[in-house]
């Protein structure tokens, strides 16, 4: 999103090879424009290190929907709708399952119930944080 420009000093007409040597803890970069060549008496400004923020899942499970439909969880504008599972043999009705657009590393994240499913009242436990290192799966919706 930022764009940082670097500088490296380098004799007329010599050839250069830019690489990445080493990633930021939280993204993986690459070279994508510009990087090999030879230089010339002017200064070269056409060279284009790509980074991409290493991303991870953000879901969970919703208890006690029934066969209640039309409600939405959202993640800031990342909204999804509350989707009953298919009962079981004997009726009840398991867990359903969400999963959010996954969230960069060190971006906040806060789950909330934008729209109550038909006929239920729902709580988010677990659904405020920083996302860190690792897929989080653990957010719920309990449903009554």
């Amino acid at each position: 999103k930022d764009a940082t420009s670097f500088y490296f000093e380098a004799e007329s007409d010599a050839p250069f090879e830019i690489t990445v040597k080493g990633n930021p803890s939280n993204a993986t970069c690459a070279v994508v424009s510009g990087g090999k060549g030879s230089t010339s008496t002017f200064n070269l400004t056409n060279v284009i290190v790509q980074c991409v923020t290493v991303s991870h899942k953000l879901g969970g499970t919703v208890t006690g929907l029934g066969n209640s439909t039309d409600g939405i969880l959202t993640n800031g504008p990342d909204q999804r709708t509350v989707t009953p599972s298919q009962p079981a043999a004997d009726g009840s009705y398991p867990p359903a399952t969400f999963n959010f657009t996954p969230v960069a590393e060190e971006a906040p994240y806060g789950v909330t119930v934008l729209k109550q499913p038909q006929g239920k009242v729902c709580a988010v436990a677990n659904g405020v944080g920083t996302m860190g290192t690792t897929d989080i799966t653990n957010l719920q919706v309990n449903c009554v």
